[in-house]
């Protein structure tokens, strides 16, 4: 998470935004198989492909939280612990329900 490099170099009080894509879903392996199959094309581009890898992942979907509400829930609480102080959460799916989870 780039968020953990970025926050320890900015100014006492600067805001840190980030965005979280997330998918609730049952089968994650399955969902995040799937997703991976949709982002083919993105993944092939040599200036995204570098941003990957300098990241460590190795396809566009590994950038996407998908599970179960925890998982997304400790995927928030991950980027807060990493000085994250601006969150955009966009689900792709079951959009009430996530948003509740956060919220609630």
């Amino acid at each position: 998470m780039a968020a953990r490099h970025i926050a320890p170099r900015t100014a006492p009080g600067a805001r840190v935004v980030a965005q979280a894509v997330t998918l609730l879903s049952p089968d994650p392996d399955c969902a995040r198989a799937d997703l991976a199959r949709q982002l083919t094309a993105v993944g092939r581009m040599p200036a995204y492909r570098a941003c990957l890898r300098r990241a460590g992942l190795t396809n566009p979907a590994d950038t996407l939280v998908v599970g179960d509400g925890t998982t997304v829930t400790d995927a928030v609480k991950r980027y807060q612990d990493a000085g994250v102080t601006d969150l955009i959460v966009v689900p792709l799916n079951e959009r009430r329900r996530t948003l509740d989870l956060l919220t609630g």
